[in-house]
């Protein structure tokens, strides 16, 4: 397993945050971009006089820490008197904690409530956890009030808070639900809400609710109103105003907007109006200048063009560097759809800012276009693309991957990447589509490109890459601590919880799996769509039957096979199934349809059909049965390794006959030497002989060669050494 550094130091941690950034940063990008610059220097200059560490500056966030908790709480408080007279507001958060430090990666549960305490503070306000409370309750200057236990997220029972008197509004109210904890781990929302459902009433205002916010969520595209009746956006891109300071700039205001018009022109999606026109109707309007141009007035100018839509723009110059940034805006609400910004160093830049900021708007309208035609809110995430046809061959290589056509979809994930190397979800996809069909280096080569890219990408991308990581190098603890970082994020992603799903099967807590995996399909259900990944009722069937609850298991499967009928593996679930209630009429139906379907879909060869046959039977514990058909395979196929594997596997594990089973697996190996599964089925059968040494010695040359983390094959280990501590002692 990959070890990674990490650092660990006890502080009082900080948090603070710009009250209302987002919405000043599309109301007043200029204003924005002043509080930042001011709320980054009061920071600096203030922290120094009381022992601060900037540990990471986060969007309009700091993360600071400090040797004492009286040093943080001062601090917290010259910075709100400070950032007061600027007329802008924080919300600051404080806690005594642990903190952890892991390459740039900063976490922990300390770090964890201080974030959680910030975003409860009132505006202007400070909220500290007890434990900061009671190192200052007695420090003069400090007067505080206790805010009662508050309910944070993901932290483990409410949590003691107080406020530092200042001016500004009192902590929010805590909307937190109390979510209730299973094996120590949160329920997802959706589950814990229908527990909680008693009444009609209640009943009633929940279906209010998801009639009323689910479409404000996922309402459909917003430029849906505003399209011609062909289906393309008009736009009028108005002169860019010039607030460089230097009247050599002026050229460049009708200058950017002819560049753009131009470039937009190459659109199929968009109908732009001409340089021509614009000019005509700006020399009509005598009185207007360039520089008169404010978003009211581009609305009037875009709505005489009958135009819903428009771009309106601004050329900045410090030093060097020249700054161009251009808005989306709807001419009928002013309604800002997107922010974009480009720089450049010398005016020789400017064509090449201008096709860099077209293209980057450009491509933003198309990706909104192929959003309508796969009308999935699957597909409304964060994807980290300008490229509208990388965007357009990552979509055909998903539903490719959705269709099990994983050839199909590893040359269209390929392709998106060729076109943007940057695609991040590209990566991911392809990585687990080469997994998934048995490619094992290239899954985790993909891994690894993506991987370096790292740095590059914002909260939620490295979270991806981090899970992807933890997937094929690290523990299921690890994707777990990941994963749940990536749903905090984004809720409502089916995905990210059916790896959740995953990662607790593989440490074999099926109980928690299943809730999980049955949240994957409720966000579908609330969608009103069909979740169409196979391997979600595939595993959650599993589940179920792992914990006896074959009823379930049954409608899971049925349920699975309705979207996509001709998957393998849960057809191969359902004979299971069947075979363990005693139903062996339908099991030998099912079976006959799974051997049907490898044959002709799947294209295996008929040793490996004939094996997995006794493979059905063992996991439904009628191991005569099994064992029969194993040596039918044995018997017909006697020189192939996967049928050698299968039945030595069978005969060790089941203590039937382990030194068969031990002949059997080393015939295996002469054929295949550096098979991990191959291996640890070796160091099985020699643990069960009683030969430890030997066993360990295989067992961690299997566990060096394993694809990903297999849990099985970490238990072998432990079995044996606990073994030779016994022996030794």
């Amino acid at each position: 397993m990959k070890e990674i550094s990490q650092k660990r130091q006890l502080a009082a941690i900080m948090f603070t945050d710009i009250v209302g950034y987002t919405a000043l940063m599309g109301a007043d990008e200029d204003r924005a971009f002043e509080v930042l610059k001011k709320n980054q220097e009061i920071h600096h200059a203030v922290i120094k006089n009381f022992n601060g560490t900037l540990i990471k500056e986060i969007g309009d966030g700091m993360l600071i820490s400090f040797p004492l908790a009286s040093d943080a709480v001062k601090c917290a408080i010259e910075i709100q008197k400070t950032c007061k007279k600027q007329d802008y507001q924080l919300k600051i958060g404080i806690h005594e904690g642990e903190m952890v430090f892991s390459g740039e990666d900063v976490y922990g549960d300390g770090v964890n409530i201080a974030s959680r305490l910030q975003e409860i503070a009132g505006e202007g306000c400070i909220a500290i956890s007890e434990k900061v409370y009671s190192d200052i309750k007695n420090k003069a200057g400090i007067n505080t009030r206790y805010m009662g236990d508050k309910k944070l997220k993901n932290v483990d029972g409410p949590v003691k808070v107080y406020e530092v008197i200042c001016e500004g509004h009192p902590l929010k109210e805590d909307t937190t639900e109390n979510l209730k904890n299973i094996h120590g781990h949160r329920q997802p929302i959706m589950a814990l809400r229908l527990k909680k459902i008693k009444t009609v009433i209640l009943t009633v205002l929940v279906a209010a609710v998801v009639i009323l916010v689910y479409p404000m969520i996922f309402k459909k595209d917003k430029f849906e109103e505003i399209r011609d009746p062909d289906g393309r956006i008009s736009i009028a891109v108005m002169p860019f105003k010039n607030l460089s300071g230097d009247s050599l700039y002026n050229v460049w205001q009708g200058g950017f907007q002819n560049l753009i018009i131009t470039t937009l022109s190459n659109s199929k999606e968009l109908s732009v109006r001409q340089y021509q026109t614009m000019y005509s109707i700006l020399a009509g309007t005598g009185d207007l200048t360039y520089a008169s141009i404010t978003p009211s007035k581009a609305s009037e100018l875009a709505l005489k063009l009958d135009t819903r839509t428009f771009i309106l723009g601004n050329i900045l110059k410090a030093g060097n560097n020249i700054r161009v940034s251009a808005q989306l805006v709807n001419a009928e609400t002013e309604e800002i759809y997107k922010t974009y910004e480009v720089s450049g160093n010398t005016e020789d830049d400017i064509f090449a800012m201008a096709d860099s900021l077209s293209g980057l708007i450009k491509n933003y309208l198309e990706i909104k276009k192929l959003l309508e035609q796969y009308d999935s809110p699957e597909y409304r995430g964060s994807f980290y693309t300008n490229s509208s046809a990388a965007f357009q061959y990552y979509i055909h290589g998903f539903n490719a991957f959705r269709s099990l056509d994983y050839q199909a979809a590893i040359e269209w994930l390929s392709k998106s990447i060729e076109t943007d190397p940057d695609f991040i979800n590209a990566y991911v996809a392809l990585s687990f589509t080469c997994m998934v069909s048995g490619n094992n280096k290239q899954a985790k080569n993909w891994c690894n490109k993506a991987y370096k890219k790292r740095h590059e990408l914002p909260l939620k991308g490295k979270l991806m890459l981090d899970h992807l990581h933890a997937y094929y190098f690290e523990t299921p603890d690890q994707q777990i601590k990941y994963l749940k970082q990536i749903l905090e994020i984004e809720e409502l992603n089916p995905t990210y919880w059916y790896f959740l799903g995953l990662a607790y099967q593989l440490k074999n807590q099926y109980e928690d799996a299943i809730i999980y995996f049955e949240e994957a399909i409720e966000i579908h259900k609330k969608w009103g769509t069909n979740y169409r990944n196979p391997w979600n009722y595939y595993f959650l069937g599993k589940s179920y039957h792992k914990v006896n609850r074959h009823k379930r298991e049954k409608e899971v499967y049925e349920s699975g096979l309705s979207i996509i009928p001709d998957f393998g593996n849960t057809i191969r679930g359902q004979a299971i199934c069947a075979l363990s209630h005693g139903d062996t009429n339908e099991a030998e139906i099912f079976i006959t349809k799974y051997q049907s379907i490898r044959k002709n879909k799947s294209l295996w060869p008929e040793s490996r059909i004939l094996s997995d046959v006794g493979s059905i039977y063992s996991e439904a514990n009628l191991f005569d049965e099994a064992e029969i058909n194993y040596r039918h395979a044995l018997k017909l196929y006697p020189g192939t390794p996967r049928v050698l594997n299968n039945m030595a596997w069978f005969l060790i594990n089941n203590d039937i006959n382990v030194n068969e089973g031990v002949e059997l697996i080393q015939k295996a190996l002469e054929l295949e030497p550096d098979n991990w599964y191959y291996l640890d089925t070796k160091g099985w059968g020699l643990y069960k002989q009683g030969r430890y040494e030997e066993a360990l010695k295989i067992l961690k040359d299997a566990w060096e060669l394993r694809p990903r983390y297999n849990h099985g094959g970490y238990q072998h280990i432990r079995e044996v050494e606990k073994a030779l501590d016994r022996q030794n002692k």
